[in-house]
């Protein structure tokens, strides 16, 4: 008998892990204060076993885009592409996630169905493209002025009414696309002077 409890500990103890990297446990899942877990283990890697090729993804990015899709129910491990020659636009609902030196590069989540972008959206130092197109998104972090390489970013078809000013502290931002959102005319000025910094803004 006490063998068989030993198994059984065995087997539950990686499943509980798992459980908690990947956002998959129950709902009294531990939750963790990311900067405190960040600094105490700085060199953390996730890696994603299930994935074809393994792909190896900072513990920072991961617990962000996990936020990100657990709010619609879905697993972020259907998602990684993770081949070096990959155009822009994912070419099914497979590729909403481009991994690049263990960070999060691109990330499609477009149509998901999202109504809240959480502040570690910001967490995402390395992204460069960002797509949120045709969600339920009402309000932007002040966050997304900490994604300092983002070069496109379409937040188009939302329920947005706000820009955070925030934003103009994305010095590498060559496209904004944000048509078909309720913009407030405090956000439109924020928008035009943008353009006039060379962003190509569109609304």
């Amino acid at each position: 008998m006490k063998n068989i409890i030993n198994k059984i500990g065995k087997a539950v103890l990686p499943l509980a892990f798992a459980g908690i990297i990947y956002g998959t446990g129950c709902n009294n899942t531990p939750k963790y204060n990311q900067q405190e877990y960040n600094e105490k283990n700085p060199q953390r890697i996730v890696t994603l076993n299930e994935f074809k090729g393994k792909p190896q993804i900072e513990i920072g990015d991961a617990r962000t885009i996990y936020e990100l899709f657990n709010l619609v129910g879905e697993n972020p491990k259907d998602h990684y592409h993770y081949i070096d020659n990959w155009d822009h636009r994912p070419r099914n609902r497979g590729n909403r996630i481009r991994i690049e030196d263990s960070s999060v590069v691109f990330l499609y989540a477009r149509g998901l169905g999202l109504d809240t972008l959480y502040p570690s959206i910001g967490n995402l130092e390395n992204l460069y493209g960002l797509d949120l197109e045709n969600n339920q998104i009402k309000t932007l972090p002040e966050e997304i002025g900490n994604l300092e390489k983002l070069k496109k970013l379409d937040l188009s078809f939302n329920k947005i009414t706000e820009i955070p000013k925030e934003i103009e502290n994305l010095n590498n931002l060559g496209r904004l696309v944000l048509g078909y959102n309720p913009l407030s005319q405090k956000s439109i000025e924020l928008l035009e002077e943008l353009k006039k910094k060379g962003v190509h803004v569109k609304y």
